[in-house]
């Protein structure tokens, strides 16, 4: 079975091609489409480093807390759940967290192991457990508090980057509680 799902990952880098200008593989918002996700370093419990992101049909921006419990954004791309503001949990996802509200584009969130900036998760759906990666970046090149933001995404783990964008939509704009 593991053979069949890295053949058809093959097969999905080969035909999809590389149309974001990096050197990894990508998913391209403006189509919903993926080229491959996971691919490098260790997945965290279990989550199937060979699954494609699938369609991203959905972009979302939403405030959320950080791991202080600080005031943070959250960025979810994925299909549309049955909720105005949902991200369907059963389809592959991304999620996107900076860990800091104040943006003033264009600007660019980075992080590394140990740098508490962010993080960032590809998520296979269903039951799977998301893989969470070390490393990567967000680039704001548009962001309006009461609209939503526009950029680049980047997760690092190994010597393969997964990339992205992302033309997200403000979805509760209220902090939830008990942030800050």
């Amino acid at each position: 079975m593991r053979i069949l799902g890295i053949a058809l990952l093959v097969a999905m880098v080969g035909c999809g091609g590389d149309d974001d200008g990096s050197d990894g593989p990508g998913v391209d918002g403006s189509t919903g489409g993926s080229d491959a996700a996971g691919q490098g370093g260790e997945a965290d419990a279990g989550a199937d480093e060979d699954a494609a992101v699938g369609e991203l049909t959905r972009h979302i921006i939403s405030p959320a807390c950080g791991p202080a419990d600080g005031p943070a954004l959250r960025i979810q791309l994925g299909a549309a759940g049955a909720a105005p503001c949902a991200i369907d949990e059963a389809a592959p996802s991304v999620r996107l967290d900076a860990w800091t509200q104040d943006i003033v584009a264009p600007m660019t969130i980075s992080w590394a192991p140990g740098e508490a900036l962010g993080t960032g998760s590809l998520c296979p759906g269903g039951e799977d457990t998301c893989r969470t990666y070390s490393a990567g970046d967000i680039t704001f090149q548009t962001f309006d508090a009461e609209q939503g933001a526009a950029g680049t995404w980047r997760l690092l783990e190994g010597d393969q980057p997964v990339t992205g964008t992302f033309d997200a939509t403000w979805c509760e704009p209220k902090v939830p509680d008990p942030c800050g």
